[in-house]
């Protein structure tokens, strides 16, 4: 127990050595009235900080040192002293809307933190936070492009949820998405001076591909909570009766920048510190002989988008297609492998190579490159040598008139010499030749058939079984809107079936959809309607066999 304590000290001594974080009392301020942006600082520095920062919107109106506190950890024969120290600055906004600190800075003597900009969101006037609500957070507000942030939704309440459904998931548009599988916590947090649960309903690692203001939709759930908590005198709930009601989040607003410019010819796409390790598997090859290399690249960025840089180029090498391989490697990490093949088609030396990958620090504004190193490769052996298809060979004279004699044998035929045993085996040569016609005019008519319809759309014995995926779902129907710039539910919408057809996929998808990221005990039963996907299917059939 005491190493395990000791771990925990030091682990959140090192999280803590230098930080910054920023609070805002109350944490809805109003426009005209005064409200405090309290900075914590944790830092194991001697130094006091200086805080710089360029208010837009806002007027600060005074300022006050709010204390320090201290924490000391003895470990491996050293001590080590951690301070908190608090700074409160009051601030007044005189308009409704947004407002930001910008270009925030912290100096802290030889460490100086620079922080994203700060928003914040000042109201008309005060607002009554309900007993029961959703909220989206976000782990940064300004970003870069291809910057990977986290979003999560909780719910929060201070009275007791007996039920909760979730209706309809963020879409995410915009964003490259990467779900995190992350526990359902739940844990007590002040807000408004009102104590709260905050429970965890869903997150997820997010990526902007698009510049400027960017929105995080809303996710919808039902719940079904008790509105009064008071106890009696028997020690025991009172009971208002069970309330039922769906809410959603309001929408939180991303800015999103573009990389600065010029670009380096080795900048990967890659936003946030990456690694990158090249290997290979042998510097000595025989013609025809494997050559292969293996890229493995790790960090916070959308490597679900990395294109498989060029590392090889040279004479004499053929290609093969790059294989890769992502693993998600915690809640902001993933690594990517990349697995390349050439096969040397002649003898050569090809001497030491450098090769430079580079990704954009947001921290600091700039492309950071990463030098590797391709070791010599000497390939050994004889080059191939293929025989020209133009090249005129004479055939020995003595071959040719063998030949020549036997095709005039073959050629030289007389019906009047023939036997009778050969013109009755003739004759039925001739009765089979015509018996077969009908055959063969059969097949052609299935050839042409499946030629005419080679599009192969039946119904997995999965769902018939009732057991219907999202992602399955989504492939079999994907043939309703590959040609058309529309969503899926349009394309069903415009498809030439039944309303209730329509209405059933309309609720399948949502329930696969929602099972998809819903724990197990939450997970609803899919139901395979036999006549709606034959209906279905026969569409699909006849619009393909329309398009091709």
């Amino acid at each position: 127990m005491k190493f395990i304590a000791m771990f925990y000290l030091l682990f959140f001594s090192f999280v803590w050595a230098q930080d910054v974080k920023i609070e805002t009392q109350p944490s809805k301020p109003v426009a005209g009235e005064v409200f405090q942006l309290v900075f914590r600082i944790f830092t194991d520095l001697e130094s006091e900080p200086v805080i710089n920062f360029s208010p837009a919107g806002l007027e600060v109106v005074g300022k006050s040192n709010l204390g320090v506190s201290t924490r000391t950890i003895y470990a491996n024969g050293k001590i080590t002293v951690t301070r908190e120290i608090s700074v409160s600055y009051e601030m007044v906004a005189q308009k409704v809307g947004y407002v930001h600190l910008r270009d925030i800075q912290v100096d802290l003597g030889s460490k100086k933190l620079r922080l994203p900009t700060y928003n914040l969101n000042i109201l008309k006037e005060p607002e009554e936070t309900p007993d029961v609500f959703l909220r989206a957070e976000v782990t940064k507000r300004n970003v870069f492009v291809g910057e990977g942030i986290t979003v999560r939704y909780f719910l929060y309440s201070r009275v007791g949820v007996s039920s909760l459904d979730v209706k309809t998931y963020p879409k995410l548009n915009n964003f490259l998405k990467r779900f995190l599988q992350e526990p359902d916590t739940s844990e007590r947090v002040s807000m408004d001076g009102a104590i709260f649960v905050r429970t965890k309903i869903y997150s997820a690692r997010i990526f902007p591909e698009k510049i400027g203001l960017l929105k995080i939709d809303p996710m919808t759930i039902a719940i079904a909570y008790q509105p009064s908590l008071a106890v009696n005198p028997f020690g025991t709930f009172n009971s208002g009766g069970v309330k039922r009601k769906t809410i959603k989040n309001d929408e939180v607003q991303i800015e999103v920048n573009p990389l600065p410019e010029p670009k380096p010819q080795s900048f990967t796409g890659l936003v946030g510190a990456h690694k990158f390790d090249l290997t290979q598997n042998t510097q000595k090859v025989l013609v025809n002989e494997p050559l292969e290399f293996k890229l493995v690249v790790s960090g916070p960025g959308a490597l679900e988008n990395l294109e498989a840089p060029k590392i090889f180029n040279f004479d004499g090498f053929e290609e093969f297609e790059t294989n890769g391989d992502l693993k998600i490697s915690g809640d902001q990490s993933a690594v990517k492998e990349l697995s390349y093949t050439f096969l040397p088609k002649k003898p050569t030396t090809i001497p030491d190579k450098g090769l430079e990958l580079s990704y954009f620090d947001p921290d600091s504004k700039k492309y950071i490159p990463t030098q590797l190193r391709i070791s010599q490769i000497t390939v050994g052996g004889t080059e191939q040598i293929s025989v020209k298809k133009n090249e005129e060979t004479s055939p020995p004279v003595e071959t040719t008139s063998v030949l020549q004699k036997t095709i005039n044998q073959k050629l030289s035929f007389d019906p009047t010499q023939l036997s009778i045993l050969q013109l009755n085996k003739l004759l039925i040569c001739l009765i089979l030749l015509l018996g077969s016609i009908p055959c063969v005019v059969w097949l052609v008519g299935i050839i042409k058939r499946t030629n005419l319809n080679p599009f192969d759309h039946s119904i997995p014995s999965t769902f018939k079984k009732g057991d219907i995926h999202h992602n399955l779902l989504m492939k079999w129907l994907a043939p309703l809107h590959e040609s058309k710039d529309k969503d899926l539910r349009q394309s069903i919408d415009d498809a030439d079936v039944s309303q209730e057809a329509k209405r059933y996929f309309y609720e399948l998808l949502d329930t696969t959809s929602r099972n998809e990221y819903a724990k197990r005990s939450d997970q609803k039963k899919t139901i395979f309607n036999k006549k709606y996907f034959t209906e279905m299917k026969k569409f699909i059939e006849r619009s393909h066999e329309n398009l091709h």
